[in-house]
């Protein structure tokens, strides 16, 4: 289940605008923050987020459901980017696609890191 279909209500407008302001952190510590801005629904659904780590903050993500993928853009800083045991430095204006299937981590660099990330979870069957 995604974290969209436990923490949001259902759409249905043509259009929905979402302010920043109002969406709450799902995960914060120590100067860094991840929140969900909003899912898009569909055969595949897109989980749209906004993150911020501290300088050297580290974050583990969980392997998601079989098929999964994401992307970073970094807007401000560098990320360091771990997956499967493979690392990569992400810089600033910069897109980055993954398995988001497998063990991964996102590591800011010396400086804090602002990235806008997006997780694309196919339906179960």
């Amino acid at each position: 289940m995604s974290v969209t279909a436990l923490l949001e209500p259902e759409r249905a407008e043509a259009i929905t605008v979402v302010p920043h302001a109002a969406q709450e952190h799902f995960w914060q510590s120590d100067g860094s923050a991840a929140t969900l801005i909003l899912t898009v629904p569909g055969p595949i659904s897109v989980e749209f987020w906004r993150w911020t780590l501290a300088p050297g903050a580290r974050y583990e993500g969980n392997p998601h459901p079989a098929g999964t993928a994401e992307t970073v853009t970094v807007l401000t800083g560098s990320l360091i980017l771990e997956v499967d045991g493979q690392s990569v430095v992400v810089p600033p204006d910069t897109t980055a696609t993954f398995v988001g299937d497998h063990p991964h981590a996102y590591v800011a660099g010396e400086e804090a890191c602002d990235f806008l990330m997006t997780v694309h979870v196919p339906h179960s069957r």
